[in-house]
């Protein structure tokens, strides 16, 4: 049995109970949103054609690139207590960080081999304010021009985050319309760069995968292991959720629970498609603490046996 098929008995619904608010807030932060930093429709039609001009290296000359382990290292708290483990598997494995993950590391004197940015936001351009020559930054078409024009000098590679817009899909149908004489590539996925990053590596050749700073909860009211201006929930405006695991309770908000259940479907849609044949075995490891490790224990999937002891027990009790 792979490490992405679900156990026989372990009953998601039953295990986890997360607001219906979770799933309609995100519903709704649609390419049509309005707010800042949501992306319209219209300009991901834009996006997606300005920067099919710049003619940049297309993740597709990537593909089956590398094998080995990858780790895709986002930016929550725990991944502050991961850093001597990274540092360890990084001796033997390559590592891909997520936004300001990638500034974050080379302060601790971890050297990406890739950077991945998704977000279409214009304030993505300074997650990333030291370049690293060894570092492949793969970019999504969606990303605001600044985004580009910051690492104009840098090793950019691009790829296309496919969004479902009323049943069909973009920027899909632009690409193969308007430049169906370009390599480009479509990856699907969740909401989140980090879930996103799984795929891009398995398309890059990686069929193992180590998850870091994926907590999709908070700790002491911070969402991410680095500084930032204020408390995460002391944002205006924002939801926080109590979501119920088993018997413990994780402080989240609308976006982060839905990164849980993305990953809970990306591992039910990912194994259909290996038992399927679609798709070759992977492997993925989740490390540290959070709302997200203690989902993935249920599955086994947890770096630590005792972890997935614990979850294991608790959901088949």
């Amino acid at each position: 049995m792979s490490a992405l098929m679900m156990p026989s008995d372990y009953n998601f619904d039953e295990a986890v109970s997360i607001e219906t608010l979770a799933k309609q807030d995100l519903r709704k932060t649609s390419l049509t949103g309005k707010g800042t930093g949501r992306l319209l429709f219209w300009e991901l039609i834009e996006r997606s054609r300005n920067i099919m001009q710049r003619n940049l290296t297309d993740i597709s000359q990537y593909k089956n690139y590398s094998k080995g382990t990858l780790l895709v290292c986002g930016g929550a708290p725990s991944l502050a207590n991961e850093l001597k483990t990274i540092k360890k598997l990084a001796k033997t494995s390559k590592v891909l960080t997520c936004n300001k993950t990638h500034d974050y590391f080379l302060k601790h004197k971890i050297v990406s081999d890739y950077c991945c940015l998704l977000d279409p936001k214009e304030w993505v351009a300074d997650y990333v304010k030291k370049r690293h020559k060894k570092t492949k930054y793969l970019v999504a078409g969606q990303c605001h021009p600044k985004v580009f024009d910051k690492l104009k000098k840098a090793n950019v590679v691009l790829w296309h985050a496919g969004v479902d817009y009323y049943g069909e899909e973009y920027p899909t149908k632009i690409l193969a319309t308007e430049f169906s004489d370009k390599n480009w590539q479509i990856i699907a996925g969740g909401t989140t760069v980090g879930l996103r990053s799984i795929l891009v590596g398995y398309l890059m050749g990686y069929r193992d995968f180590r998850l870091f700073g994926f907590d999709s909860s908070l700790r002491e009211g911070k969402a991410h292991a680095y500084d930032k201006p204020k408390p995460y929930d002391a944002k205006e405006g924002e939801v926080m959720l109590h979501s119920k695991l088993g018997k413990e309770t994780f402080k989240t908000n609308s976006h982060m629970a839905k990164q849980c259940l993305d990953f809970e479907h990306m591992l039910e849609k990912i194994g259909g498609f290996i038992k399927a044949k679609k798709f070759d075995p992977i492997d993925i490891k989740v490390y540290g603490t959070g709302l997200l490790p203690s989902l993935a224990a249920g599955y086994g999937l947890h770096a630590d046996p005792e972890i997935n002891m614990k979850w294991c027990g608790k959901v088949s009790a």
